[in-house]
């Protein structure tokens, strides 16, 4: 590996195994890094501490950071005390931004959700006031599928999908890499079947998920005898491939408690569909936009050359937002899980 912060991080999230203790059930004082490295397992704390010493041995400047998380809730002003920190991190001056070496399924420039915006105190930060670590940032948080499809006269597909994750999203991905052959054949049927109850699996790729210096993708390849159907002897409809949203989690007509989510995130859905030879695009679905402070959401469906081309975007701006976002919120995620149930119609030449 080349050197640099990330090279580190890399090095110490993936060889030492974290042990999910937190600090204030175990130990405040970290071990000695020499110890750590010795022992290969370590919990959140021992792995930053360690995480700090070799950029510090590096020539890299940093320093190290006692974090409250955000499930701590509201850090008391005027209470100081160091109870108040249950979590840890690394502060990189040159990045000026925070970083944590504890999970081995985030990469270098990830902060966990649970530490993003949040008071830190900062060991030889020269004013001795607390920072905040870096706020949600929803174009790290990027979820990404793409899908190439192509339709048969007989109403079957054949369909190619790849999903990539960065930021927080990487989780997702990421923990496919513990599976063995068959296991993660399995997951991979299921995420077919997610696709699809009638999918049928063909191929499938991944990324080195356990590299951290690149973002995991999966690619798998399936057909779907029957996806479109015939309506008489003129028409063929279908809905969107790779597209699956549902509005379960906004079924209440309003909301008492503020909006809480993990992390702030930017979901994506690129594709093509090519349409059988003999047939012309009848109807489409109309396009959608929506937008608001607490998530927005577009989507565009074209018709160009016997292909469908489609893209939408949905960004939650945010990780917390307050009872009176709810609405919108609720708005954004219907307007949303309504574009896969719409048809797209197709019509003999």
């Amino acid at each position: 590996e080349t050197g640099g912060p990330e090279a580190i991080h890399s090095f110490v999230a993936r060889r030492i195994r974290t042990a999910p203790v937190a600090h204030w059930s175990y130990r405040v004082t970290p071990h000695p890094p020499g110890d750590t490295a010795q022992r290969g397992l370590a919990n959140e704390l021992d792995k930053n501490v360690l995480f700090w010493r070799m950029l510090e041995a590096a020539g890299i400047e940093a320093r190290f950071a006692l974090v409250r998380g955000r499930a701590a809730g509201p850090f008391a002003q005027d209470v100081p005390s160091l109870r108040a920190f249950n979590r840890s991190a690394v502060y990189i001056v040159q990045d000026e931004r925070f970083a944590s070496a504890a999970s081995d399924l985030l990469s270098y420039d990830v902060l966990p959700g649970e530490l993003q915006g949040v008071p830190a105190l900062v060991f030889g930060n020269a004013s001795g006031d607390l920072m905040l670590t870096q706020p949600p940032e929803p174009a790290r948080e990027r979820d990404a599928t793409h899908f190439e499809a192509a339709l048969a006269e007989d109403g079957t597909l054949t369909l190619a999908v790849t999903f990539t994750g960065t930021g927080n999203h990487q989780t997702r991905y990421r923990n496919l890499k513990d599976l063995d052959e068959q296991q993660l054949r399995n997951a991979i049927e299921q995420l077919a079947g997610q696709l699809h109850p009638a999918a049928q699996l063909e191929s499938y790729e991944v990324s080195q998920l356990a590299d951290l210096t690149e973002p995991p993708r999966l690619t798998l390849r399936c057909s779907i005898p029957g996806y479109a159907f015939a309506a008489g002897d003129q028409l063929m409809m279908f809905n969107l491939p790779a597209v699956f949203y549902s509005a379960h989690q906004v079924g209440r007509p309003s909301r008492e408690f503020g909006l809480f989510w993990d992390h702030a995130a930017t979901e994506t859905t690129t594709g093509t569909v090519a349409l059988p030879d003999g047939y012309t695009v009848h109807a489409l679905p109309e396009n959608v936009s929506f937008e608001s402070d607490v998530a927005s959401y577009t989507a565009r469906l074209e018709a160009a050359g016997g292909v469908l081309k489609f893209g939408d975007e949905f960004v939650l701006h945010d990780n917390q937002a307050p009872a009176s976002a709810y609405p919108d919120y609720k708005t954004c995620i219907e307007t949303r899980a309504r574009v896969p149930r719409q048809r797209i119609i197709l019509m003999r030449k």
